[in-house]
């Protein structure tokens, strides 16, 4: 009390210090737990409906924390958050070896960080956490440039045609990843793709759902129209799919079934959703009722998942367009100029 006092340069009377001193009024803030005030973050995000997807990193971040803290013997505060956690912490997740034996890739890395500042602007907020060293330019999200990848109909044609009668498991994986090729519905949403939620319309079949990371914000329902394709995979199992396996034991399949149909890509269950808005894209739907299926709610978000090249583009300009049509060849090896 007293050391608060001249610091302040402020000291009180005498009888106010004794009354003080005897009441035991005089406030001490505590320090606070940095790692309880993550999981208060996790609790916030919970009730205000943020997608188990997205938690799930903040959860395996508080994990990494911890670690951190034991591997380093030190006790994680607001204050120790600095320029110098900042690098060993980012050496310990590019250190870090995770499930089947890999290292994450720069994104997963660089999505951890985001969380971290995004937690620690967030307790800023509620006036747990004094400093601002997480906002320093050096303390920046790790990113690298990553080219979408989708499938072109000929190679989604090779896949179907795959026989898979003595693979149940990936059979059971290619026919969600088909499905989702034909539906643009993202991995978290196969658990909608229900009898239920099926209905008939004159000339054809409709799924109606509610995509998960969206259903809080925006609660809007998604309508796609179901392609023959679909219509084929679900008869296969009396439109009722079996429960579909882990994200993780799913990209790991569907390399493997990647590569028994020649393909070269890195393909993943992400990849469907890709697929589905480019080749929609290409045969000519506009963006807005892509949109309206893909469930984006920007365009900008939207033109993010196209994976169109700038040759394809001009190809697209010339089967739009008579007038790109030129017939001449050779053109370009000619001296001859028009007078």
């Amino acid at each position: 009390m007293y050391r608060d006092a001249v610091e302040r340069g402020k000291f009180p009377v005498k009888e106010k210090f004794k009354e003080q001193v005897l009441s035991g009024t005089y406030h001490v803030e505590v320090e606070r737990d940095l790692l309880q005030d993550l999981d208060a973050f996790i609790e916030y995000h919970q009730s205000k409906g943020t997608s188990k997807g997205s938690l799930s990193h903040v959860v395996t971040l508080r994990g990494h924390l911890q670690q951190f803290a034991k591997k380093q013997r030190t006790t994680l505060t607001y204050e120790c958050i600095n320029l110098a956690f900042y690098g060993k912490f980012l050496r310990h997740l590019q250190d870090h070896t995770h499930c089947y034996g890999e290292k994450y890739e720069v994104n997963t890395i660089g999505n951890f960080i985001k969380k971290l500042k995004m937690f620690l602007h967030w307790s800023k907020g509620n006036g747990w956490n004094p400093y601002d060293y997480y906002q320093h330019p050096e303390f920046k999200t790790p990113a690298k440039r990553v080219e979408n990848v989708y499938l072109e109909q000929n190679e989604l044609d090779a896949l179907a045609a795959l026989d898979l009668t003595r693979r149940a498991n990936l059979n059971h994986v290619r026919h969600w990843f088909l499905l989702a090729c034909e539906t643009g519905m993202r991995y978290s949403d196969y658990d909608q793709l229900k009898k239920r939620n099926l209905k008939e319309v004159p000339n054809g079949y409709d799924f109606v759902y509610e995509p998960h990371k969206t259903r809080k914000s925006s609660n809007v329902s998604v309508t796609v129209p179901l392609s023959m394709a679909a219509i084929n995979i679900l008869l296969r199992y009396g439109f009722e799919m079996p429960t579909p396996f882990s994200n993780q034991r799913m990209n790991k399949a569907l390399k493997e079934l990647a590569q028994l149909a020649g393909i070269t890509k890195v393909v993943g269950t992400h990849t469907a959703r890709r697929t589905f808005a480019t080749l929609r894209y290409k045969e000519g739907f506009v963006v807005q009722a892509i949109m309206k299926i893909t469930g984006h709610t920007t365009e900008k978000e939207f033109y993010k998942y196209l994976c169109i090249q700038g040759e394809e583009n001009a190809e697209m300009f010339r089967q739009a367009s008579k007038k790109y049509h030129i017939g001449a060849t050779g053109l370009l090896e000619t001296k001859l100029r028009v007078a």
